[in-house]
């Protein structure tokens, strides 16, 4: 009748695991977003007008 640790064990695993991987996906996305935000402000001038011929 009584748990011991390995019954609780894995599913206590999972949930970290499935948190690891949501640190990570949001991580990547925040990286993403900041990559592209840093590009679209070294593109444009103080008009917000791009300096392309």
């Amino acid at each position: 009748m009584g748990c011991d640790a390995s019954d609780r064990s894995l599913p206590v695993t999972g949930s970290a695991l499935a948190g690891l991987l949501v640190a990570a996906v949001t991580a990547t996305g925040a990286e993403t977003t900041a990559l592209r935000a840093t590009r679209r402000r070294s593109g444009a001038d103080e008009d917000g007008e791009t300096n392309a011929a």
